[in-house]
């Protein structure tokens, strides 16, 4: 039985990610059909990305306080309800309702389902039943592009969130039946203030940040922004000073954690984050492709951060933490700055190795950094510098899209072009390529040894599998 629940929490986890990225191929023939300019189709990414980000802070406590196997059901549950919702949207306001939703019920579908993989299986077959939760995330990005530009130019965007239907339901009965039920703990109680302030703070900064990138100055945009800075300052001071935080925060006091996951890793995080939104929008707005081809394209720069996965430990083992990630930075600004050159007549024999070299160096800068944020974590932090790294990469996932609109916005006037052309995406990627110049030189900061004990010595913490955990990221 034990080995069969990996299985049950992967199928969990494919659902969640292929949703994550077979949604990118449609965003032109989605904006057209609610009415909207194709930049606005953004908020239904970030949208998503937000609220998954702002309730993943309780997913834990939850699971704790109610049960991890009933908490996996519902919000599986509310994940599907969510996309009924998408599917059936008249409107695009109901559309990012019905996303934000989504979000909600997959904040805790992840952490609670590593939880139940950790309760369930004994030490000695944790490796293999990590390997059995890493495969979504290799095998949904890679097949997530193609699935949705075929179903996109067959049937119709709709039927991308329709798909999700089967397979959820298919994975809350076969968590019923196969997952042993888990009778819920005494807690501490939850830290509400601390919860509502830093969620708020957070959803409102980068609302307010979204509306000034769409070119939206009213009350509502400075309003978001001013509480998003005020808010965030008492979340902050709260945070510090309780004695059971949501989340602890004095994971960030590590340089290693603070470095990898919010500020040199924020950074290219934002830059790499916002290719699979603009590549495909390029491919079909501006050069004429179709959804299927758009995703062929997309699919190849995964297939190259699949192979990444493989190459990223003996590069680091062979070069140390400090040498690549002041290094690999640099490449993997190139990479972004070379899709600068795919024109109407730029060979695709080029452009897909272009791409698929892009996903290497990017596969390799994430494995990087995914390992080193936790090399100097002691074990009493482990839980709140897991959720607190997963709220950071949620977070660069709706900052990618902000900026990337901000800077496609910015680039078009300077242009004078009067839609979306190919000299504002091409002014964008090299925007988008300096973000990561800044994330080597920030992480000059690392000492030489960083990192040395995972290099050097085999420990409990694999390399790729814990860079398996971002390949999905978008």
């Amino acid at each position: 039985m034990p080995r069969t629940i990996p299985l049950v929490v992967s199928i969990a986890f494919f659902l969640q990610l292929l949703d994550a990225t077979i949604m990118n191929t449609s965003l032109p023939q989605m904006s057209a059909s609610f009415g909207v300019h194709l930049l606005d189709m953004g908020l239904g990414v970030t949208s998503y990305s937000l609220a998954l980000a702002c309730t993943l802070p309780l997913a834990g406590w939850i699971a704790t306080r109610f049960g991890a196997k009933l908490v996996l059901v519902v919000a599986t549950g509310l994940f599907l309800v969510g996309s009924l919702g998408c599917a059936a949207a008249d409107r695009f306001s109901l559309f990012i309702a019905a996303r934000v939703l989504q979000g909600i019920g997959g904040a805790a579908m992840n952490p609670v389902g590593r939880l139940i993989v950790l309760r369930t299986t004994p030490r000695s077959e944790l490796l293999e039943a990590t390997n059995t939760i890493t495969w979504p995330g290799l095998v949904a990005p890679l097949a997530g592009p193609l699935v949705g530009g075929f179903i996109t130019s067959q049937l119709g965007w709709r039927w991308n969130f329709i798909l999700n239907i089967p397979i959820g339901l298919g994975c809350m009965w076969l968590t019923l039946k196969l997952v042993p039920r888990f009778e819920p703990e005494r807690t501490s109680r939850l830290d509400l203030k601390g919860f509502v302030l830093a969620s708020s703070a957070m959803g409102a900064l980068l609302s307010g940040l979204g509306a000034v990138s769409d070119g939206d100055w009213g009350w509502a945009a400075w309003l978001s922004l001013g509480w998003g800075i005020v808010g965030g300052a008492m979340a902050w001071f709260h945070l510090r000073q309780v004695r059971a935080p949501v989340v602890d925060l004095a994971v960030l006091k590590i340089p290693s954690f603070r470095l990898a996951s919010l500020t040199a890793g924020m950074f290219v995080r934002v830059a790499v984050g916002a290719v699979p939104f603009l590549l495909p929008i390029m491919l079909q707005s501006v050069l004429g492709f179709g959804p299927l081809e758009a995703g062929a394209y997309l699919s190849v720069y995964f297939a190259g951060n699949f192979l990444g996965l493989f190459v990223a430990t003996p590069v680091l083992r062979s070069f140390g933490f400090r040498k690549v990630m002041l290094a690999n930075p640099v490449l993997v600004g190139a990479s972004i700055a070379g899709l600068f050159l795919i024109t109407p007549g730029f060979s695709k024999g080029l452009a897909w190795a272009m791409l698929f070299l892009g996903g290497v160096v990017r596969s390799v800068q994430f494995t990087g950094q995914s390992s080193l944020a936790y090399a100097e974590v002691p074990q009493t932090l482990d839980a709140d510098a897991s959720t607190l790294a997963s709220v950071l990469l949620q977070v660069s996932a709706s900052l990618s899209v902000v900026f990337a609109t901000a800077a496609l916005s910015g680039v078009q006037r300077i242009t004078g072009e009067g839609r979306l052309g190919l000299s504002t995406f091409r002014g964008t990627f090299l925007i988008m390529a300096a973000l990561p110049l800044l994330t080597a030189w920030l992480f000059r900061r690392l000492p030489f040894d960083a990192g040395q004990a995972l290099v050097g010595a085999r420990r409990r913490r694999a390399l790729p599998v814990d860079g398996a955990a971002e390949v999905a990221e978008t």
